[in-house]
């Protein structure tokens, strides 16, 4: 009887522990925020700058999170991680943040209002009863605060922290940084070679094309140019640049000093005399192409009927050598920079800017000077000695205050439009004048590539860069906004491969060790596991046998 006690009450206490456990749990669940968060970069955590975008909220924001109840059992998980994350918004926005979740369901209406903002149904493949079915769900949120309203048509749990905290940053901004792009390349597009690019950057900010026209200044509402690939300019229009940057102006300069072929992988000195007014603000660009023989990508190539992968050292892969004291590099995975130009501080460097280095090769990398040839095939290419190789700096960021490059100079005169000679005629972006002109900028900053290619949709695509694109929305948000935005973006796209200098036999080990390791352990324990259970067995036996 005293046995069947002692196990009544065992059970006992054991099921009232894990019914305190489970109370517990739900309330802390309820009303506390307790997380263990073991990861690197704390990704499963709301970031500092989110907490930072909550709490800065004067006035009521609304989030209105269009989930369908039904959905596929695979992603049943979803909305418990949206919800989870809008708490702790909500939790750090003072009451400033209100949250609705709408199932759209068979609302018609709603369905219309929902396709008008952007959010579409997506159809999802799912089991049901044996039967494959496609069935349609939705996963979109609106952001609302006064008359303005962001759209979120995917909620992706990778990226949601983000897409909301810029969503909100701008919907509560009363005007939206403008970032305009320029380029002067007849057979470039903007909306065709560089979307990607430009549609992550409109997710925040203004995005707006820029067209120089002759006797025309930049806008003086853009906050942030970018300088696309550009060919030789007019003086004029050189000197409406530059006083852009003494207005003020970030600048961001991706200029090809090489005019490659790609079709015969031939390539020429070119450098575009946009290099005149950033020599005078402390960078030059070489007329030159980089390959690293430590850190490259992989490239295909055409070999008659087929095509050949290789590493290619004109594609530099950027890790190592990524600054790890700039918000902007910091933990970025990599970058992949295809046929690239070394870049340096000037001869002389304007007093008071500061030149960094935000990416640079490795120590194995060769400079090569025209002619170029760049076929992967070549046989006969010199053989290099580790003398001829050395670290090149391939991305430049100068900040400070910039003296004009037109200082001492009278202002170009312009090429006359067709109908400037009409009475009363006044261009909508009139020229600088000698009265408004200016000799100095305030604080700002320029940004120096000597490549255009890396941000183009279809080296992304075959290079697989994501980190090309996060560089340049770090960049942008650093210019435009400051550091809020950036570790966001950044904490989840640390790499961490095997190191790369790795032998066919090494490659090989390692895959059957993947395969076969995690088995042969077990098996290894289970063989030593018997043997010691069966002893203490015998062990146990002999007590009681002389008992």
């Amino acid at each position: 009887m005293g046995k069947v006690a002692k196990t009544a009450n065992t059970s006992v206490l054991i099921v009232s522990v894990l019914i305190i456990l489970l109370v517990v749990n739900f309330l802390a669940a309820r009303h506390f925020m307790w997380r263990v968060d073991l990861t690197e970069n704390k990704i499963y955590t709301l970031s500092e700058s989110s907490k930072k975008i909550a709490g800065e909220l004067n006035d009521l924001v609304t989030i209105k999170a269009y989930f369908s109840e039904k959905m596929p059992p695979y992603l049943s998980n979803i909305r418990q991680q949206v919800e989870d994350l809008l708490e702790e918004f909500q939790a750090y926005s003072k009451g400033n943040l209100r949250v609705e979740f709408i199932d759209p369901g068979e609302d018609d209406e709603l369905k219309r209002k929902l396709m008008y903002d952007g959010i579409m149904p997506l159809n999802l493949q799912t089991i049901d009863r044996h039967k494959f079915e496609v069935m349609e769900a939705y996963f979109g949120m609106v952001v609302n605060y006064e008359d303005r309203k962001e759209t979120i048509p995917v909620a992706e749990p990778n990226s949601l922290e983000y897409d909301l905290s810029a969503a909100i940053k701008k919907v509560s901004l009363p005007k939206p940084p403008v970032v305009g792009f320029l380029t002067n390349d007849e057979e470039l597009e903007i909306n065709r070679d560089y979307r990607e690019m430009s549609m992550r950057i409109q997710k925040l900010y203004d995005v707006r094309p820029v067209n120089l026209q002759p006797g025309q200044k930049i806008p003086a509402d853009i906050d942030v140019l970018f300088l696309i690939a550009p060919k030789d300019f007019s003086d004029s229009e050189l000197f409406e640049i530059d006083q852009f940057v003494m207005r003020g102006g970030q600048l961001i300069c991706l200029a090809d000093v090489i005019d490659l072929d790609e079709r015969t992988l031939r390539a020429t000195a070119d450098k575009p005399n946009i290099s005149r007014l950033l020599e005078k603000y402390g960078i030059q660009m070489n007329e030159d192409l980089i390959e690293d023989h430590k850190s490259n990508a992989v490239a295909s190539f055409s070999t008659g009927f087929m095509r050949t992968m290789i590493n290619y050292p004109f594609w530099v892969s950027v890790e190592k050598g990524l600054n790890q004291e700039s918000p902007i590099t910091k933990r970025l995975g990599a970058l992949v920079l295809p046929w690239i130009s070394s870049v340096e501080p000037a001869e002389e460097v304007p007093e008071g800017v500061e030149i960094k280095t935000l990416a640079s090769t490795t120590e194995y990398a060769y400079r090569n000077e025209a002619p170029f040839d760049l076929n992967p095939f070549k046989r006969d290419r010199p053989r290099l000695k580790k003398e001829d190789l050395e670290k090149y700096s391939l991305v430049l960021l100068a900040e400070g205050e910039f003296p004009s490059a037109f200082e001492g100079e009278e202002i170009p005169e312009a090429k006359k439009l067709e109908n400037e000679d009409q009475a009363g005629y006044r261009p909508p972006n009139a020229p600088t004048t000698e009265k408004d002109r200016k000799n100095r900028s305030p604080e700002t900053s320029v940004l120096v590539a000597a490549n255009s290619l890396f941000a183009r949709d279809q080296y992304i695509a075959s290079t697989r860069s994501e980190g090309n694109l996060i560089f340049l929305e770090n960049l942008v948000d650093s210019m435009a906004l400051g550091q809020e935005l950036m570790g966001i973006r950044t904490r989840a796209s640390a790499q961490r491969p095997i190191k790369k200098e790795l032998t066919d036999a090494q490659k090989t080990a390692y895959k059957w060790f993947a395969i076969l390791g995690v088995p042969v352990l077990v098996i290894i324990f289970g063989l030593l596991h018997v043997p010691w259970v069966r002893a203490r067995r015998r062990y146990y036996e002999t007590i009681l046998t002389k008992e």
